[in-house]
């Protein structure tokens, strides 16, 4: 799917997870099973670069500057499906 600019996609994808506690090996396959269903989020497609996609939660009208840039590695991307 080419992402255009400015629209709007609902992304699954999963991010980088740690933990800094004492975990028993009994616990470690419920937090993996866990974090491997993803984020669900709404986000406003800002750019692309080699191994990024840009995103924003907002858009400020009056300068056009962003809010909130997440940085979601292409790899790290499970689906795309744009938001009318």
């Amino acid at each position: 799917m080419r992402l255009v600019r400015g629209n709007k996609y609902r992304i699954n994808w999963l991010d980088a997870v740690q933990t800094s506690e004492w975990t028993d090996e009994k616990e470690i396959e419920k937090f993996v099973s866990i974090h491997e269903k993803g984020i669900k989020q709404d986000l406003i497609f800002v750019k692309t670069t080699q191994f990024y996609n840009v995103f924003t939660t907002g858009i400020h009208q009056g300068d056009k500057t962003y809010f909130d840039l997440i940085l979601i590695p292409k790899k790290w991307t499970k689906t795309v499906k744009a938001i009318r």
